[in-house]
């Protein structure tokens, strides 16, 4: 069986969509042919490519957009004005190297909000938009520079109804290890932007064992989700854990199947 290491390491206009098969690996680096700079995704495809890449300075929240990417964007607010069902999700991009404003902002939120005003300016209704931050490794060139820093993601808006987005995540036995599930990321980007829609609202991540576990067991597995909600861009401010142990079995404890099912963090929204 395969397993999710808990900490996972986070790397001309084209219109239509173009073919392009996502892959991702369960060790060491997290590879996703999707997951580049200058690539508008929606769903499992690219459906626009800047003709030429944004950039950021090192230490600095603007993101730089070049005159000839600019048609990208407006592509892209015609796409949004003909699909009310999608919301975009910008993601900043910083490196821990970096140094943090002096009021120590998250650079990485600052970058995502820089290009939110960008969007503004070109017609996108930025209540479509939801911003997200992560860290990892930037390359930048001897002059500071460097054509990344931020993602962008388009995906169906899943706001209706919070009880759409309640997920069980599962684990390993005696263990706070995420089972592996291929579309756990894409949720991430989801539950963001349905949190960043209510401000009121917050994720609740409630941990469960199997007879064999405890109430800390329970704890430990709903910090791990979180902490790995984290890591891509999840807003852990508003996440609060729980743990129920062993007392809320969703199957009886008589077999290795059935107790793997009450091995699991149950995700919701209050």
């Amino acid at each position: 069986m395969n397993r999710l290491p808990l900490f996972l390491r986070s790397a001309p206009l084209l219109l239509g969509l173009l073919a392009c098969e996502p892959t991702e690996r369960e060790h060491g680096a997290d590879v996703n042919p999707l997951d580049l700079p200058g690539n508008i995704v929606s769903g499992d495809s690219v459906l626009l490519r800047f003709a030429a890449l944004p950039y950021t300075i090192k230490d600095q929240a603007e993101v730089s957009f070049p005159d000839s990417s600019l048609p990208a964007l407006d592509s892209l607010a015609s796409f949004l004005n003909k699909h009310p069902d999608h919301r975009l999700s910008v993601m900043g991009i910083y490196d821990a190297r970096e140094t943090k404003p002096g009021n120590g902002s998250d650079l990485g939120i600052l970058r995502a909000i820089n290009i939110k005003r960008i969007l503004a300016e070109r017609g996108i209704d930025t209540l479509s938009v939801s911003l997200l931050s992560r860290m990892d490794d930037l390359a930048f060139d001897n002059d500071g520079k460097i054509s990344d820093g931020y993602r962008f993601r388009l995906m169906k808006d899943s706001l209706a109804a919070g009880s759409e987005l309640n997920r069980t995540v599962y684990f390993w036995a005696a263990e706070d290890l995420i089972r592996w599930d291929p579309e756990l990321r894409e949720y991430v980007a989801q539950a963001q932007a349905y949190l960043a829609s209510r401000p009121g609202m917050r994720m609740v991540l409630t941990g469960h064992t199997d007879y064999n576990g405890n109430h800390l067991l329970g704890a430990m597995r709903a910090e791990s989700l979180k902490e790995y909600f984290g890591r891509y861009g999840l807003d852990t401010s508003r996440v609060d854990i729980r743990s129920e142990g062993p007392d809320q079995p969703v199957a009886p404890n008589d077999t290795q199947e059935n107790k793997s099912k009450n091995r699991r963090v149950e995700v919701s929204f209050e």
